[in-house]
């Protein structure tokens, strides 16, 4: 195993809580663009999970929602669906100071070879496919069995070298007409309720999701304790 495999202590949870919510929140959780050099401008976010909580609850009655950043990185070859990104194929573990290599097999199609020793700090994708190919990056959930994309890469010239810094800012919107894994193709109209690198959480950290009765702003902030 790479020394450079994520290490558990890199994980992070975080919990939602929500009581006596005047009306339904949906928050859109995703993470601001973390790839360097020229092709970072052509690199679209990913809605990395969406949060439904609910009116109507009993009253004084907590509902919660967990999410997990595993830190077990990947890229994978992704097809778009309604907006939305599914696996193609299987998808690769490429952690930091590893690289992946994308090719077309004898069939036309596109895969990832297995990661190996690629650049100090950064992950790495090369292009090397017979028609410019789409690439998309993000974590592993809890069990190891799905890859949940951050961000994807459309249209990628051959010969190119993808570079990813992995230092991601959680961005959360409330959004209503998002789901997991949508590309987002142009710019939010609303302002971000949280923003927070994800390494400067605790392992485990809470969040209280509130609506204002009067103005009927949701609000998320993050708290020691209900």
């Amino acid at each position: 195993m790479s020394e450079n495999r994520v290490k558990h202590g890199d994980s992070r949870t975080m919990n939602f809580a929500a009581k006596d919510l005047p009306k339904d929140v949906s928050l859109c959780l995703m993470f601001t663009p973390i790839a360097e050099g020229e092709l970072s401008k052509d690199m679209l976010p990913n809605c990395w999970k969406v949060l439904k909580l609910k009116a109507g609850i009993t009253a004084g009655e907590n509902q919660n929602a967990k999410v997990v950043y595993t830190a077990d990185t990947g890229l994978l070859v992704p097809q778009v669906d309604s907006g939305s990104v599914i696996s193609s194929g299987i998808a690769r573990r490429c952690q930091t100071g590893e690289r992946c290599e994308l090719k077309t097999d004898e069939h036309g199609d596109n895969y990832l070879e297995a990661a190996g020793k690629g650049t100090k700090d950064v992950i790495q994708c090369k292009v090397d496919t017979e028609y410019p190919a789409s690439v998309a990056f993000g974590i592993f959930n809890t069990e190891g069995t799905k890859l949940d994309p951050f961000c994807t890469w459309k249209d990628v010239a051959k010969g190119n070298n993808l570079s990813i810094k992995v230092d991601p800012t959680l961005k959360i919107y409330a959004l209503s007409d998002y789901k997991s894994t949508r590309v987002v193709t142009s710019d939010l109209q609303n302002d971000a309720l949280i923003e927070q690198n994800i390494f400067h959480l605790p392992p485990q950290s809470e969040f209280k999701v509130s609506v204002d009765h009067n103005s009927h702003a949701i609000k998320v902030e993050k708290v020691n304790k209900w």
